[in-house]
């Protein structure tokens, strides 16, 4: 059971990640500036690095393995941002 909380908290962590870094993106985008989208890449790499080391940092206030967790954010992490903004491309069509 341990292992179920493990992966539904990294799953929710990796999902608001992947949902600020979609926010970030468009923003980035609604500028139409190269600039801006390139210092947006910069704010969505900051944006993981820091989900990541906050569970690392977690580790022993959590009350389940910090590595499944890890692993579980990291995949929900990158799958979703790749979903959101392929979603926010389908949109703008």
């Amino acid at each position: 059971m341990n292992n179920i909380f493990a992966v539904l908290f990294g799953v929710v962590w990796g999902a608001a990640a992947a949902f600020a870094n979609s926010r970030i993106a468009r923003k980035a985008l609604e500028k139409k500036d190269i600039k801006a989208a390139k210092n947006a890449r910069r704010v969505q790499m900051l944006v993981d690095i820091a989900a990541l080391v906050v569970l690392v940092l977690l580790r022993n206030i959590l009350p389940f393995p910090y590595e499944i967790s890890l692993v579980s954010a990291i995949i929900a992490l990158s799958v979703l941002t790749i979903v959101f903004l392929f979603a926010m491309g389908k949109t703008k069509k």
